[in-house]
C-alpha cells in the first residue's frame, strides 16, 4: 500500500512509472516525490510519444492538475485516465506552459493517470506532478483570493520577477561570474554540465511553490550541497 498523501495532491508518493528515462538520476519517482531539487526526465533521443504514470492504489477522484516542467520543450500532451484494465482520453491539449502549467478537467474517478507527451522541441522533463481532488485544497481555502506575498504586487509583475531573475542568473553562469564548489555530480544537468547557481533555481522554484498555495517540502537545501 502507498503512503498517504497529503490533502489535495492525490499523486504525492504514488507508485510513479514512465515510458523511459535519462538515467538512473532522473526516475519517474522525483516526479511525484514532492522535492522541487529531483525531476524525471525521458530518454536523451526521445522527443514524442513520451508518458509518465501515476498509481494512485485505488480510486480517486480528482479534476486538476498541476504540472511543473524543468522548461517549455513540451509542446504537445494528453490526459489519459486508467481503471482496471482500460485507458481513456480525459484530455488533449498543446504546450505545457513554464514554470507551472494549471489544467482544469472534467471530473475523473480513477486509479492510475498517464501523462502523455505527444511534442517536445527536446527530451521531457518535469519537476512535479500535482494531481487534485475537486474542490479547493486547504491551503486556498485559508488564505482566499490573495497570495500572502508582496500585497502591492500583482502576481503578473511577480512571475515576471521571478523569470527575470532566472534568466539573469543564467547570464551570470554563461558569462563565468558564478563560481560555486559545488559536488559535480550533485548538479549535472543533462546536456548542461554543471549548474552552479542550482540553489538560486531552487530558491525560486519555492517562491513558486508558495505562490501557488504550496507547502515548500523541507528537505530541499538553499545552500550548496
Amino acid at each position: 500500500m502507498p503512503p498517504s498523501a497529503p490533502p489535495g495532491n492525490v499523486a504525492a508518493g504514488r507508485l510513479t512509472l514512465a515510458s523511459t528515462r535519462w538515467d538512473f538520476s532522473y526516475p519517474a519517482e522525483a516526479a511525484t516525490d514532492g522535492d522541487l531539487a529531483t525531476r524525471w526526465c525521458s530518454a536523451r533521443d526521445k522527443t514524442g510519444g513520451e508518458w509518465i504514470e501515476v498509481n494512485f492504489g485505488q480510486p480517486v477522484t480528482f479534476d486538476r492538475l498541476v504540472i511543473r516542467p524543468f522548461d517549455d520543450r513540451i509542446t504537445g500532451h494528453r490526459i489519459e485516465a486508467g481503471l482496471g484494465g482500460e485507458w481513456r482520453l480525459v484530455n488533449a491539449g498543446g504546450a505545457v506552459a513554464f514554470p507551472v502549467h494549471h489544467e482544469t478537467i472534467e471530473k475523473t474517478t480513477s486509479d492510475r493517470l498517464r501523462f502523455v507527451v505527444t511534442a517536445a522541441r527536446g527530451p521531457a522533463s518535469i519537476w512535479e506532478i500535482e494531481v487534485r481532488l475537486a474542490g479547493r485544497t486547504r491551503s486556498e481555502a485559508g488564505r482566499g483570493s490573495g497570495s500572502g506575498f508582496a500585497p502591492g504586487i500583482r502576481a503578473g509583475q511577480r512571475v515576471a520577477a521571478l523569470a527575470f531573475l532566472e534568466q539573469a542568473v543564467d547570464r551570470l553562469v554563461q558569462n563565468g561570474a558564478v563560481t560555486v564548489d559545488i559536488d559535480a555530480a550533485a548538479l549535472g544537468v543533462p546536456g548542461h554540465g554543471i549548474d552552479p547557481a542550482r540553489p538560486i533555481r531552487i530558491l525560486v522554484q519555492q517562491v513558486r511553490l508558495l505562490e501557488q498555495g504550496g507547502i515548500p517540502p523541507a528537505n530541499v537545501p538553499l545552500a550548496t550541497q
